[in-house]
């Protein structure tokens, strides 16, 4: 009986020692759980925050992909619309250079046509002066023969306000010596024009042919002299 109440104590004491040391290790296991547990959730926390992070990081690279591809792109189009304009810019500087050989052109045959224009007015005042030099001779030649019958056959000339002259012819009729008959004459560039007679001579139109083809002022005037003497006859 001894024997078993020993082996009873003995259990009691073992079980008693298991027990606690049961305990113990079950604090102990629940102090590494604990621990466990707290750090698998520090280490959650901490790889959810560096997941966060890395998602931040991420999008935020993401921001400056899209913001170097927008610049890339802003680049390309400045240097496509740069292409453009200095292709427009050429084609103006080709229009120009084109508008100004125009102009260069257009000169060159204005300074032609002038100097046509200047050699054919030179040529204009040569015949304008030789034309003036011709009614000189002819005016002189009228006023010579003026003079001549004025002296001694009472011829008297007049220039009008439209650029002719009036031959006042007197001492025609012996009978009346003042009668006056008329001639009016102009010069027509080269050429002589009889214009009217008082009174009227029929053959006006040849004289002034004749005087044209002759050029004797004097001897048509004598004529005539002699034809308005014929009314008198």
């Amino acid at each position: 009986m001894a024997t078993v109440a020993a082996e009873i104590k003995d259990y009691d004491t073992e079980y008693e020692a298991f027990s606690q040391k049961l305990a113990l290790n079950k604090k102990s296991f629940q102090k590494i759980m604990s621990s466990s547990t707290c750090e698998i959730s520090t280490i959650c926390q901490n790889e959810y925050d560096l997941l966060l992070k890395t998602k931040g990081e991420i999008q935020e690279l993401q921001e400056k992909i899209n913001g170097i591809q927008l610049e890339i792109k802003a680049v390309y189009g400045d240097k496509d619309r740069a292409g453009r304009e200095f292709q427009h810019l050429r084609q103006e500087l080709e229009q120009i250079n084109m508008d100004i050989d125009e102009k260069i052109h257009e000169k060159e045959t204005v300074d032609k046509k002038l100097a046509e224009a200047k050699c054919r007015l030179k040529e204009k005042e040569l015949q304008v002066e030789d034309t003036e030099r011709k009614n000189q001779e002819q005016t002189s030649n009228v006023e010579k023969g003026a003079q001549l019958f004025r002296k001694h056959l009472g011829l008297d000339i007049q220039r009008t306000n439209h650029s002719t002259l009036v031959f006042t012819f007197t001492k025609i009729s012996r009978s009346e010596p003042e009668k006056e008959y008329f001639l009016e004459l102009t010069l027509d560039g080269d050429n002589y024009r009889l214009i009217s007679s008082v009174p009227p001579l029929h053959n006006l139109k040849q004289l002034e042919d004749k005087l044209n083809a002759t050029n004797d002022f004097s001897g048509c005037i004598a004529y005539i002299r002699k034809l308005f003497q014929k009314f008198e006859a």
